[in-house]
């Protein structure tokens, strides 16, 4: 049976990626630019926006990440307007990682729509368990993570 080799197709089709970070804090994006230019990072930006400004970038995406966004410099009322946004112009099976999980960030949040209703949950036991090969610490963390495919 014919096995492709996975770590020679990752490498060959990683130039085909291209990653735009979308970061508020103009300090963040500074530092950030500065990163990709002294390692001279390709085929990665980062625009300083307002992802509710940024409705190109996230109809386009394949894939969004977002860790403990919102929580800390927005109020309850703006963290489900950008969650309302985003799950308005996310495409259909694009990918969503969060940290920690959806459910946990948006639970005190008054949203129009169920989570459930949006997103279909991936899950990630078993790379988890093989990621963190026996350290819990790392387990914990990975379990945090909430994996998901738009419907």
């Amino acid at each position: 049976m014919w096995q492709p080799n996975v770590k020679k197709s990752a490498y060959i089709r990683c130039g085909e990626i291209f990653v735009t970070g979308i970061e508020l804090n103009e300090e963040f994006v500074k530092l950030q630019k500065d990163i990709i230019r002294d390692f001279n990072l390709q085929n990665i930006e980062v625009v300083c926006a307002d992802v509710r400004n940024r409705e190109d970038l996230v109809k386009q995406a394949d894939l969004i990440i977002m860790n403990n966004v919102f929580s800390f410099f927005l109020d309850s009322e703006q963290q489900a307007d950008c969650f309302e946004f985003i799950r308005k112009h996310t495409k259909k099976s694009c990918l969503l990682i969060h940290n920690p999980d959806i459910e946990t960030a948006s639970a005190h949040l008054n949203l129009t729509f169920t989570i459930n209703d949006w997103l279909d949950r991936i899950s990630t036991e078993s790379d988890c368990e093989m990621f963190a090969d026996g350290n819990m610490d790392i387990l914990s963390d990975c379990k945090t993570l909430g994996f998901y495919r738009v419907r």
